[in-house]
């Protein structure tokens, strides 16, 4: 449960940054260029003397309505920026051309992490509304709330197993050793078979004899499997799963022109480690994965 809870109360902090979120007075302006498919909303920002697509590149109007256009970065550099913008300059009247890819300075200039959706939206639009992203991360904290049950067969199962080795000595002794070894190797450099073997020994002689060793780790694999996998015969579903099916949507990760992408996202998400250490993970900037889609805001010189 107090996994639960300190995610929870991370998710709410965050959405108080949106009290604070307002771009500069006089800094945007919102303008309309005709395209062939129809009107296209910019953003004229007079702080950088850059234009910006007020949609996610794809989509026009000011309801941001019509297909994403989406990038894969599979291709070459060269291909694939010139894939999205040759053919969209190509469609516009010459004095409305010039529209490129991002530099990362230039996209990063109007992110604002003060804002819970990271950048106004009332001038930059993402992928979907912010209405369907709070729907997400409301789903996400449901399932977070359901693995509760297995939170606290976890806290149990461990507590019993501390009673048993504390209650111990010799049992309390060989404890101390597996941690101190599990602390040891888990530095690649520390690596040493004869350590690992010990380890190992440790951890067969718990299993083959004390009972509360074994409950603890079924109950820490079984939550971790809920977590990755889901357990559907008991209701379970799969957070990492649900997440992952969201894509776009959820990570809001927009290309630029040096292999990186820069997140429009200010909430963390719930990640659980191999060893069931509960964190969060929240990527505002990094490299452009292999075989991964990203959608593109383009922008011009005023």
């Amino acid at each position: 449960m107090k996994l639960q809870l300190a995610m929870l109360s991370t998710l709410l902090l965050a959405a108080n940054v949106n009290a604070t979120c307002q771009s500069e007075p006089g800094r945007f302006e919102l303008n309309t260029i005709a395209t062939a498919d129809g009107d296209m909303v910019v953003v004229n920002d007079y702080f950088t003397g850059l234009q910006w697509q007020h949609c996610p590149h794809g989509q026009l109007t000011d309801q941001c309505v019509g297909e994403l256009k989406t990038v894969s970065t599979r291709e070459t550099n060269d291909n694939y920026y010139s894939k999205v913008t040759e053919a969209f300059n190509a469609k516009l009247a010459a004095e409305d051309t010039g529209w490129r890819v991002p530099e990362i300075s230039e996209l990063a200039s109007i992110a604002n992490y003060n804002c819970l959706y990271s950048t106004d939206t009332q001038y930059f639009k993402l992928t979907v509304s912010s209405a369907a992203i709070d729907a997400m991360y409301a789903e996400f904290d449901a399932i977070i709330k359901s693995y509760d049950p297995l939170v606290k067969a976890r806290e149990e199962a461990l507590q019993a197993w501390i009673d048993t080795y504390t209650a111990d000595d010799e049992l309390n002794k060989l404890e101390q050793e597996r941690a101190a070894l599990e602390h040891l190797l888990s530095d690649y450099k520390n690596w040493d078979p004869d350590k690992y073997a010990r380890l190992n020994e440790i951890k067969k002689h718990f299993s083959d004899t004390v009972p509360e060793w074994t409950a603890m780790h079924q109950a820490n694999s079984k939550h971790y499997r809920a977590y990755q996998w889901g357990i559907e015969k008991e209701g379970y579903v799969s957070l990492i799963k649900t997440r992952n099916n969201k894509g776009t949507d959820l990570s809001q990760q927009y290309l630029t022109t040096t292999g990186y992408y820069v997140g429009f996202k200010n909430r963390p998400d719930f990640m659980m480690d191999w060893n069931n250490n509960a964190f969060t993970d929240l990527y505002w900037l990094s490299n452009t994965g292999d075989w991964i889609n990203y959608p593109a805001r383009l922008v011009r010189n005023m």
